[in-house]
């Protein structure tokens, strides 16, 4: 198996001035041996140059290799917007369906108000009706992205202020969302159900409701 460190580039230039290092140290101490390095002078110059030619290459190569990490982390960046971006087209998908189920509600709950205000005899298209009455929404919001953005650090966003407007979303919106439904559903069931339960009784599946007793929901001229 080869060695994963000759893909690094900073291996590389390290590896090459370290040998090209030994190669000078070799040549000079050949010509001292020879007779021609006659100054120590020399010798210093040649160790000099040679340490500045290291040191160079250490912080060439270190450079290359923040650069590289800076390009990892920015493509795990773009990875994770990515999976966020997925995960709020769901939470929209999602969170339209309620309104398009809550609009329906909210207009037999006035059609149910209008007959109760009203002089209309019960018939039983208003079962359906009466039963929006109790009906209710969640929202299942997808926050697998999120959690996974947190366990890796919320500030690997570099934008500042996409960075709170995520943990703004997340921490803040969604919380309120899941508030405003908890209050919504206890206040059905605890509430109105036990008001309903009184005059009207469920059906079906369908919590469709009708009268206990129709003719108290007779109008009479």
């Amino acid at each position: 198996m080869k060695d994963n460190n000759i893909l690094n580039p900073c291996y590389f230039v390290v590896n090459y001035i370290t040998n090209l290092s030994y190669m000078l140290r070799f040549v000079f101490k050949n010509k001292v041996e020879e007779g021609e390095g006659k100054e120590a002078r020399t010798f210093w110059i040649y160790a000099f140059g040679e340490f500045v030619l290291v040191f160079l290459g250490i912080l060439i190569a270190l450079q290359v290799d923040n650069l590289n990490q800076d390009r990892r982390v920015r493509r795990l960046e773009t990875l994770m917007l990515g999976e966020l971006f997925v995960n709020l087209k769901s939470d929209l998908a999602d969170l339209d369906t309620n309104i398009n189920i809550q609009t329906s509600a909210t207009a037999s709950i006035k059609i149910a108000l209008a007959f109760i205000d009203g002089d209309e005899t019960w018939h039983d298209s208003l079962a359906t009706h009466f039963g929006e009455l109790t009906s209710g929404t969640i929202f299942f919001e997808n926050i697998s992205s999120y959690e996974s953005l947190k366990s890796l650090g919320i500030d690997l966003i570099s934008t500042d202020s996409l960075r709170q407007q995520i943990t703004h979303l997340y921490a803040v919106s969604y919380e309120y969302i899941a508030t405003l439904e908890e209050l919504a559903l206890t206040h059905t069931f605890e509430t109105m159900s036990a008001s309903i339960a009184k005059q009207l009784y469920m059906v079906d599946l369908k919590e469709s409701y009708v009268p206990l007793d129709k003719r108290r929901f007779t109008k009479v001229d």
